[in-house]
């Protein structure tokens, strides 16, 4: 993002210690990176309040017949973001196909993780 430095999982450090117990994490891709910050930052789960991993499928998945990408490719991070105590909301591959977000309601973001 515009030239920023910082790697993926100190990303997701960084803004927990700026918003402690207010974080809330939207998770696009597998959770690898989500995993490393847990072992990285071993109290990241406390001043993180929710995540929404995009995982799962109702209808079948894109990796195989029943597995969606997101968890197969690192289903280890997977099982570490699930037990982290915090609390999940999976976003399943079908709602994806449904849903769509305007590239404006990203500028908060871009704005946000190139700091």
């Amino acid at each position: 993002m515009g030239g920023n430095k910082e790697s993926s999982v100190d990303q997701i450090i960084r803004p927990s210690r700026e918003c402690p117990g207010g974080l809330t994490l939207l998770a696009f891709g597998p959770l690898t990176n989500l995993g490393i910050a847990f072992v990285r930052d071993t109290p990241l789960a406390q001043r993180i309040e929710r995540v929404f991993p995009m995982g799962g499928a109702v209808a079948g998945g894109n990796a195989t017949p029943v597995d969606e990408a997101n968890i197969a490719n690192d289903p280890g991070a997977a099982r570490m973001v699930f037990t982290s105590g915090v609390p999940p909301t999976m976003v399943g591959l079908d709602v994806t196909h449904q849903t769509y977000l305007p590239e404006e309601d990203l500028e908060p973001l871009n704005r946000f993780t190139s700091r």
